[in-house]
């Protein structure tokens, strides 16, 4: 091996590294070692969104309700809410958006992914959905529907939940336990305008 080929093969390493960890990229640059280290100081999620509460009324089942924001955090929905013993949906199994936001005004949280999240995210999310939603924490973790929206760009997962007198929201590049269990810490299931609903 060259004296050139541990170093790239060390490049290689750490490129991997950082695809993975979000850490640190080394590039060569005149024969020269440089480490540039990313993502410490870029939080995985935004802040905090707050909404006005939309109309809470019922619409006939089928109905599509048009939403202001991706995902809504409050809204008009369906009169009967997903089932409150089913955590997490995949994109085939996913309820309607429209039956979701009914769970919201019970109190539940929504994380909804989108189809960039794939094997050990996805494999996390089903766990903290099945973990939270046991808790119980309301919290239901679902396949984002993207004939109601997009999520910004950038952004592959989004937090929703529909307290008494607000809407709140926030968006994540990728999926966080950690800013999960914070929201749900934040915005607990008991501030909702039916938080004894099922």
């Amino acid at each position: 091996m060259t004296r050139r080929g541990p170093i790239v093969l060390m490049c290689v390493l750490v490129i991997l590294l950082g695809a993975v960890a979000d850490a640190a990229v080394i590039t060569l640059a005149g024969g020269r070692v440089h480490t540039l280290v990313l993502g410490r100081d870029q939080p995985v999620c935004g802040g905090f969104i707050n909404d006005p509460v939309r109309d809470m009324g019922h619409r006939p089942e089928g109905t599509r309700i048009e939403y202001p924001t991706a995902p809504p955090s409050s809204g008009p929905h369906y009169p009967i809410p997903a089932d409150p013993q089913t955590w997490f949906y995949a994109a085939s199994t996913a309820p309607p958006v429209e039956r979701l936001v009914h769970n919201l005004e019970h109190g539940y949280t929504l994380v909804w992914y989108d189809d960039t999240i794939k094997s050990r995210q996805l494999d996390d999310l089903r766990s903290l959905a099945g973990r939270l939603g046991a808790d119980p924490g309301k919290v239901i973790v679902a396949a984002w529907d993207t004939g109601h929206g997009s999520f910004p760009s950038g952004q592959h997962v989004a937090l929703a939940h529909w307290s008494a007198h607000q809407g709140h929201r926030q968006y994540c590049r990728r999926a966080s336990t950690a800013a999960i269990n914070t929201f749900v810490n934040r915005y607990p299931r008991t501030d909702a305008p039916e938080p004894s609903g099922q």
